[in-house]
């Protein structure tokens, strides 16, 4: 989501994956603590922290895409039309 939205907040991320702050923060901590993205200050409003990707995280960005294709083919040939 942050390679196709960057400079997406948080808690746009949250909303967007229907997940809780708590889990977005906690796995937004964790790729900041490895390198794959930074956080930066809003300019329209400091309380808000946009998302970007570091070169790291712009390096694996197209081995995850790959792989996130290959996931959904594979569950999307499971399923048959009407399920589609």
């Amino acid at each position: 989501m942050i390679a196709n939205s960057e400079r997406i907040t948080q808690k746009e991320l949250s909303d967007i994956l229907l997940v809780d702050k708590s889990t977005t923060a906690k796995a937004v901590n964790s790729l900041v603590s490895q390198g794959y993205i930074k956080k930066r200050a809003c300019t329209k409003d400091n309380r808000f922290r946009k998302l970007y990707l570091t070169e790291k995280g712009q390096s694996i960005k197209p081995k995850i895409q790959k792989t996130f294709l290959e996931s959904l083919d594979i569950t999307t040939n499971t399923l048959n039309r009407k399920e589609i």
